[in-house]
């Protein structure tokens, strides 16, 4: 016996529109998703290549809810072709702008720990708070030589504090005490100069030509990129996917990352030469910046991978899943047809329906 589906065919038109509709944003995204791949060489070659997979989907989607079972098989691998290139279309449209700043962010930091790190391991910390300390006690012994009680057991003991620090050779002290300040002035400074002298060779002994090569160039790195990477992270300008290896902000970035790379590999170099125990690098390679490869499939995937405890990232998976299935499994179990039925599509059975009285086949 064949059964009648109660259902108005304005229902179903409004159904197909409502599917289309949708079908009509996975589409376009689906073109903006997929230009990078530059299909026939080309960035319009991907209009071809999102129409195909429209079709596909049409087509099986209409004979899914015509009651063809298996043709929703096929809808649903189409649908997964969409809500990817969506989401590689309106990820980085959408969050183009954090993402960039949240690289900025993460270069800065390394940036940072990573002129920490020369100037610690190298000694440059440690030979500081040295001359630091041997300048104040320069100072003492100056004083003491002039002001009190000229070259004494005092001034000696300075002086041995001072040898102390910067080891052999050592500095001798003066045989002269001087009774006059102006003798006294001149043996404190033939000392003095003494002093400056060993702890420039100290310098170079303890931290060595290379090593000071390297502090100086990441410090200078530091005070140039430093004030580059603020502004980049305090801009809130949208970026343009378009023209983003063109975007002066990510260049700026790589040069940077670059130059920090250079920087490591020489240091890594001057570090295994002093230990020759090292195995693994003593300062680790940054690598490219990711943000130029903003808007291409590999960046997406990864990026939403790295970023899905985000609220903003599921706010695209949501919106995604919204369009390219939410609205159109909806509309499948709305309006398909199951075996064995027909439409009563006249508008005489919607009258009758709306007003209360039995259709004929009610009756």
């Amino acid at each position: 016996m064949t059964k009648i589906i109660k259902q108005p065919k304005f229902i179903r038109i409004a159904g197909w529109l409502i599917t289309l509709f949708a079908f009509a944003i996975g589409f376009w995204h689906t073109h903006l998703g997929l230009r990078s791949f530059e299909i026939l060489s080309s960035s319009n070659g991907s209009l071809i290549a999102s129409a195909l997979i429209l079709l596909v989907l049409l087509v099986s989607y209409y004979s899914a809810v015509h009651g063809k079972k298996n043709a929703f098989v096929f809808y649903v691998i189409c649908a997964i072709f969409y809500f990817t290139f969506n989401m590689t279309s309106l990820y980085p449209n959408r969050l183009g702008r954090k993402l960039v700043k949240e690289e900025a962010i993460v270069i800065n930091d390394s940036l940072q720990s990573f002129t920490a790190k020369v100037n610690r391991d190298f000694g440059k910390d440690q030979v500081t708070k040295n001359v630091n300390s041997i300048t104040d006690l320069k100072k003492l012994l100056v004083n003491e030589i002039i002001y009190q009680s000229g070259f004494g057991e005092r001034s000696k003991d300075y002086l041995n504090q001072i040898n102390a620090i910067l080891g052999p050779p050592y500095i001798k002290p003066n045989i002269r005490i001087g009774s006059t300040i102006e003798e006294r002035t001149d043996i404190a400074n033939r000392v003095a100069s003494h002093i400056d002298e060993r702890l420039k060779s100290y310098e170079v002994e303890n931290v060595g030509a290379g090593k000071v090569a390297i502090i100086d160039r990441i410090n200078e790195l530091k005070s140039i990129y430093e004030p580059k990477l603020s502004q980049i992270i305090s801009d809130n300008s949208k970026i343009n996917i378009d023209s983003i290896r063109a975007n002066v902000q990510i260049n700026t970035m790589q040069e940077l990352v670059t130059k920090m790379d250079n920087i490591c590999i020489d240091a890594n170099k001057i570090s295994s030469q002093t230990n020759s125990n090292q195995k693994s690098p003593f300062f680790t390679v940054y690598g490219e910046v990711k943000s130029q490869y903003l808007g291409t499939f590999e960046h997406t995937i990864s990026s939403v991978c790295e970023r899905i405890n985000k609220i903003d990232t599921w706010g695209i998976i949501i919106f995604c899943l919204f369009i390219d299935f939410v609205v159109p499994l909806s509309i499948y179990f709305l309006i398909r047809t199951e075996d064995g039925y027909i439409e009563d599509n006249t508008t005489i059975t919607l009258w009758r329906r709306l007003i209360g009285k039995p259709t004929p086949s009610e009756m």
